[in-house]
C-alpha cells in the first residue's frame, strides 16, 4: 500500500521536528561542556550539530 502525500507530509514534518529536538538536546549539552571547559566534547557535539543540519536540510527538500 502507498502512502498518500498527506501522509508522507506528515512524516516529513515528524522528522524535522525530531531533527529540531536532538538539534536543541546537543546545544544544551554543549552549554553544560563548555562550563568544563571540555575541548574535545564541544568539538564533538559541533561535528553531531552539523551532521544533524545536513540531515534536516536533505529530509526538508523532500516538500
Amino acid at each position: 500500500m502507498e502512502l498518500t502525500a498527506d501522509q508522507k507530509k506528515a512524516m516529513i514534518q515528524q522528522r524535522l521536528d525530531m531533527y529540531k529536538q536532538q538539534m536543541f538536546s546537543l546545544e544544551m549539552d554543549k552549554i553544560a561542556i563548555q562550563a568544563v571547559n571540555d575541548e574535545e566534547g564541544i568539538k564533538s557535539i559541533d561535528e553531531r550539530l552539523e551532521a544533524l543540519r545536513k540531515a534536516y536540510k536533505a529530509v526538508e527538500g523532500m516538500m
